[in-house]
């Protein structure tokens, strides 16, 4: 079984480590559900600052989780 989440753009580690316990616990309902367990967890991100990409990355390797990164995007001021 696979499950998965996708997000546009999380603009601060708060809202990246909101999307990962989202996808959490999105896998724990389908495993209670379904009786079969999550093979495969996926988090996909369209557009991400690189200091929320980089933890993104972190909690998804702590927390068996694929991460699919589209762009990391750099605001220059």
């Amino acid at each position: 079984m696979v499950v998965g989440e996708v997000t546009t753009y999380p603009d601060a580690v708060e809202r990246a480590e909101g999307e990962v316990n989202k996808l959490l616990r999105d896998g724990k309902v389908v495993e209670e559900e379904f009786g079969k367990r999550a093979e495969m967890k996926i988090l996909s991100v369209a557009n991400a600052p690189p200091e929320v990409a980089g933890e993104l990355e972190k909690l998804a390797e702590a927390n068996g989780i694929f991460p699919v990164l589209g762009k990391e995007l750099v605001q220059e001021v």
